[in-house]
């Protein structure tokens, strides 16, 4: 939306070199971000970008760069730098929190698919047999302030003597099911970082102090916080084992 500006304005491709071809990368249909920057005497740097989250939740990043002019008389181009301005003014910081969450979300589902590939079965569809028998618990993070956390938030709860991974929304975290055997739980926040119980974690916090049903307690959990490669690394392998890589 900040470059409504500049809305069927054509470029002209200035090399740097005389001779030279734009950059074959610059042809790509998939670049998912633009930049414009004036040099001052009416040619711009025009910056394309695409990012990507790998499967393992690293982030893939290139930026390619050409210098153009667009093709508009003074009086035109003028006008077309304050509507642009305007525009880039109130756009700016909605841009910036939309690629964040963008993302985040990636890297989220990148975390997940993790689990798939260690053989800890497919996500909320190999489900825990009779999870109404087991205690259910109500759970905060200890830095979740005052605020529940949005509903983007996730616990992945890993049981992995039944290679059963199951996600469950922030709204649904009052009640989380206590299943017997080794089980892991994972939260993946917007720092690149994932709150991590372990499976003696697990056990010391909540299924020690878990009450069975009906009731429910209520219990606040001091997780570590781990870089989302040191969260992968100690993803456990399900009972078969890893999946081989195809």
């Amino acid at each position: 939306p900040h470059l409504q500006a500049w809305k069927g304005v054509t470029w002209d491709w200035i090399p740097d070199t005389p001779g030279t071809q734009p950059p074959v990368q610059t042809l790509r249909a998939d670049w998912d971000q633009l930049a414009l920057e004036p040099r001052g005497d009416g040619t711009y740097d025009l910056a394309f970008t695409y990012e990507a989250v790998q499967g393992d939740g690293a982030i893939v990043r290139h930026t390619e760069t050409v210098h153009a002019v667009p093709r508009l008389n003074r009086r035109q181009l003028a006008r077309v730098e304050r509507a642009f301005a305007a525009d880039r003014d109130r756009w700016e910081a909605q841009l910036a929190l939309l690629a964040a969450e963008k993302r985040y979300l990636a890297q989220q589902g990148a975390f997940l698919h993790q689990f798939a590939l260690r053989g800890l079965g497919v996500i909320n569809i190999d489900k825990l047999q009779n999870a109404e028998a087991y205690p259910i618990v109500s759970l905060r993070f200890d830095f979740e302030g005052n605020t529940r956390f949005q509903a983007k938030h996730k616990i992945t709860l890993v049981d992995v003597s039944a290679a059963t991974v199951l996600t469950f929304q922030s709204c649904d975290w009052d009640r989380i099911p206590v299943p017997p055997g080794e089980v892991h739980l994972y939260v993946v926040l917007e720092d690149g970082t994932a709150a991590v119980l372990d499976a003696a974690e697990f056990d010391a916090q909540v299924r020690r102090r878990a009450s069975p049903r009906p009731f429910t307690t209520e219990l606040s959990l001091k997780p570590r916080r781990l870089s989302l490669e040191e969260a992968l690394a100690a993803v456990p392998p399900g009972p078969s084992g890893p999946l081989a890589p195809t």
